[in-house]
Order: structure tokens, then sequence, then C-alpha cells
């Protein structure tokens, strides 16, 4: 029976990680999207954890091979191609969200709408802008399609206040149009990507082609490594979960846990 020791993390480059994607990328994107799941575990932690077990669990490959005839060999010789290949188009698939065409305007919008809301305070208790301004955009709000509603509506406040504000503050009439161009324009981008993507991204897709993929590989292998193993056995030592303790080893915590102390008095 091979040694079980404590996976070690990888280190990668880009260049073993292109390699390994060429190679299974065909298979990869077999699967049918009908079959696909979003991932219930960080991608990133779980093929670390995947491509550290991958030496334990070709150790076992020879025991496998004698024991277990019909088992798909693909699940370790390629599982480490599998990881690879998710490292990489998980990453992909998050710097093509991170640069489409919304994300370059958001910090530029976030800001100007920080310095509206801060003077629409002040501006509005005095009498410049309406009474209710403050209420209608200072409540905590998330998302694209809100700032650019916020950033409509306060730049025809202050538009409409535009000569009664001179002097009193430091937002502009370059500021007010900036204002009054980036809401209607993040609004028409937003809805734009939301009409034109009724479903995930190819980059997702792709990304969760390699998840599937991997995730049934390496569930395999544990499957095959907790047989040999046999009674008493732990797979962990070998191939840990990416999702945490299983069941079994969080009763066993439990078990070996002192009491609790009983209440005094």
């Amino acid at each position: 029976m091979p040694p079980t020791t404590p996976p070690q993390r990888p280190e990668l480059d880009f260049e073993e990680v292109r390699v390994a994607l060429a190679r299974v990328a065909a298979e990869l994107e077999a699967i049918p999207v009908a079959d696909l799941r979003r991932p219930n575990a960080d991608p990133v932690h779980a093929a670390s954890v995947v491509l550290g077990a991958v030496p334990g669990i070709l150790a076992f490959r020879p025991e496998i091979v004698h024991h277990l005839p019909t088992f798909d060999l693909r699940e370790v010789d390629r599982l480490s191609d599998y990881a690879k290949a998710l490292w990489h188009l998980h990453t992909e698939a998050s710097v093509e969200v991170e640069t489409d065409a919304l994300a370059p305007l958001l910090p530029e919008a976030w800001a100007l709408r920080k310095r509206l809301v801060l003077w629409a305070q002040p501006l509005a208790a005095e009498g410049y802008l309406p009474s209710d301004l403050p209420a209608r955009v200072r409540r905590r709000r998330t998302g694209v399609q809100q700032l650019a509603v916020d950033l409509a509506t306060l730049a025809l406040a202050f538009r409409e206040a535009s000569d009664a504000l001179v002097g009193r503050c430091d937002i502009t009439p370059a500021d007010v149009d900036r204002a009054a161009e980036l809401g209607p324009g993040l609004f028409a981008a937003h809805a734009r990507r939301a009409h034109s993507e009724p479903g995930p991204r190819p980059s997702t897709i792709r990304y969760w082609q390699a998840w599937a993929r991997m995730d049934k590989a390496y569930a395999e292998c544990r499957r095959a490594i907790t047989y040999l193993l046999g009674v008493g056995g732990d797979v962990d030592t070998v191939a840990p979960s990416f999702r945490g303790p299983r069941g079994r080893r969080r009763r066993r915590a439990l078990k070996a846990a002192p009491a609790p102390a009983p209440p005094e008095g």
C-alpha cells in the first residue's frame, strides 16, 4: 500500500497550464451545457487541493489497476490537467467579467455620486435643493441600475438649481453634466448587457465545464482510494475534500470534544 503523506500545494506557471488545457479542451467542450451546475466550492481552492493531492493519488495507480480493473484511468491520469484547466478558465472568466463595457465607468460614477450626495444634504437643508432629495439618494443601495438612477436624479436637481449654487459648493457645471451623461449611459449599458446575455457567458460555460470534469474525476479517485484503504483508512490523508470536513469527521470531532460543564448554581 502506498504511504499516505499530507498533500503539498503546487506552484504553477502559465506554460504548463496552457499545455494542460490544450490536452483536455476537446473533452471539456463535449460536456453538454444542460448538464452543468454552478460550482458549489471555491474553484481556486479546489484546484489547489486537487493538484496537491495528485502525487499521492498517482502512487495508488498500480493498486487501482490491480484491484479495480473497470476503473477509468483517465480519472487519475488526467486529474492534474483538469485542475490546471479549471484554474486557467476560472481566471479567464473572472477577468472577462471585470473588464466588460460597464467596468471602466463604475469607479468614476461611484465617486461622482458620493460627491453629489455629500453636498445634497446641506444644500437641501438650506432650501437650495428639494428637501426630499437626500432621503431619495442617501439610502444604502447597490447595483448599477440604482447607481444610474441616482446620478440622473442628482444631476437634474443640481442643474435646476445651478444659478443658486454658484459659490456655495465645489460641484461644477461640468460635474453635473457628467452625472447627467453617466446616469443614462450606465442604465443603457446595463440594459444591453442584461438583454444580450440571457445565460452564462461563453467563458463562464467553459469554466463550469472544467469544474464538472475535475469534480467528477476527483470524486472517483477518492472513492477508489477509500476502497483500497479499507476499514479504518482515511481518504483525506491522501485526497482531502475541498468542500470542508465531511459529516463523519465532524461527528468524530464532536465525539472527542469534552462535554460542556454544567451551569453553576
